[in-house]
């Protein structure tokens, strides 16, 4: 099979795996059941939809204003894995293999100001892989990366957070990664074979990589949520009365959120080499994406009431203290889809220990040059 249809199909793969995953519909809330058996005819929510809509906000704040973060995370996540420096020069048998790991942040400016009333954030993706190739020609060579990674424990991840009235807990317990991709090089202008001991021009080559990537990781979690709930205590005598009551409203449940994503990414590099061990290249590289983000939970629970609840009236005991007046359940449906075009401006260099090659490679995504960047570090053997 040749580099070209062997790349195809695994892009193919990946634009298939990336559609499938496109849904119908999303939804966000939060929804509240009045229990009428212990609230009886004389005790109502004096509002609960401006409540269900106060609780709900946060949520949906966060994917309206932070679901680009998730989905360059996403996209980020997937265009990692390849060696840098020159092409492998010769045919089979030349062949290397080794491992590379890279991580990548969108609009790192916006973590100073997230908070409660600033909901955008920043993003984060990262990847490690295992790759291996081999020189197709004295111009060109293929490398293919894969991580395979089903059910890995991560039990360690625990978010919790408090603050005046609220708590929240949660556990990422389990998460499932798969990755994959080829990509192929060949030179455009060659340089010199043989560099020198002080600095030489080793030509320049055009790359194209074709990539996809499946992400799910699940957990469970528990919020808490204390505030004054306005009821409505009807009374023959006296009519009807607004009170302010404490309730404790607690929803448990289980969320998972992973991704699909699949990229197809030419580059151009200009390759130089400084002192003998030192490789250098730098150029354009623009990753085209398809797919999507996704975030789903279902959580359900109750709300109880903190102090007795009287009549109009203030004798009459109506609803005893740490009832359940109400049952409560917090959906969440996101999907986001992956921006579909990141430019970057990549900078690598690679230490040339003979057989053994070291890389690190930066770049900066040009559409928010100052705050979204990329690296990634790798090791690569050649036999």
């Amino acid at each position: 099979m040749n580099a070209t249809l062997l790349l195809c199909r695994i892009v193919g793969l990946a634009v298939f795996g990336a559609v499938a995953i496109i849904p119908v519909s999303a939804d966000t809330g939060f929804s509240i059941y009045p229990n009428t058996a212990v609230l009886g005819s004389s005790v109502s929510f004096y509002d609960y939809g401006r409540l269900e809509s106060k609780v709900s906000q946060y949520p949906v704040g966060f994917f309206d204003r932070s679901g680009d973060a998730l989905g360059y995370g996403a996209a980020y996540s997937n265009i990692f894995g390849y060696p840098g420096g020159r092409p492998m020069i010769g045919m089979f048998p030349h062949m290397e293999f080794g491992f590379t790991t890279g991580a990548g942040v969108y609009r790192l400016d916006r973590y100073k100001d997230m908070n409660r009333n600033n909901l955008e954030s920043p993003g984060a993706g990262g990847n490690a892989v295992l790759h291996f190739g081999t020189g197709l020609s004295p111009d060109s060579d293929i490398t293919v990366k894969l991580m395979l990674n089903p059910g890995f424990r991560i039990s360690a991840l625990d978010r919790s957070k408090s603050s005046s009235g609220r708590t929240y807990d949660f556990e990422w317990r389990k998460m499932d990664i798969f990755s994959t991709g080829a990509k192929w090089r060949t030179y455009i202008l060659r340089g010199q074979d043989n560099p020198s001991w002080t600095a030489s021009f080793n030509g320049i080559t055009f790359g194209l990589a074709g990539d996809y990537m499946h992400v799910k990781a699940v957990g469970r979690g528990t919020y808490v949520d204390n505030r004054g709930i306005s009821f409505s205590i009807t009374d023959l005598g006296t009519g009807t009365e607004k009170i302010s009551v404490p309730v404790e409203t607690t929803v448990r449940g289980k969320a998972s959120t992973g991704w699909d994503v699949a990229s197809l990414t030419p580059e151009v590099m200009v390759h130089a080499n400084l002192l003998y061990v030192l490789g250098v290249y730098t150029g354009p590289s623009v990753s085209l994406n398809a797919g999507k983000v996704y975030v789903s939970s279902r959580t359900t629970g109750s709300m109880v009431n903190k102090s007795d609840i009287y009549d109009a009236s203030g004798t009459v005991k109506l609803v005893d203290a740490n009832s359940t007046v109400a049952t409560a359940q917090m959906n969440v449906q996101e999907y986001i889809y992956v921006p579909a075009v990141i430019p970057r401006w990549v900078v690598g260099f690679e230490l040339n220990f003979w057989k053994v090659k070291m890389q690190i490679e930066t770049a900066d995504v040009l559409t928010h040059p100052v705050s979204s960047f990329t690296a990634q570090a790798g090791l690569r053997v050649e036999l």
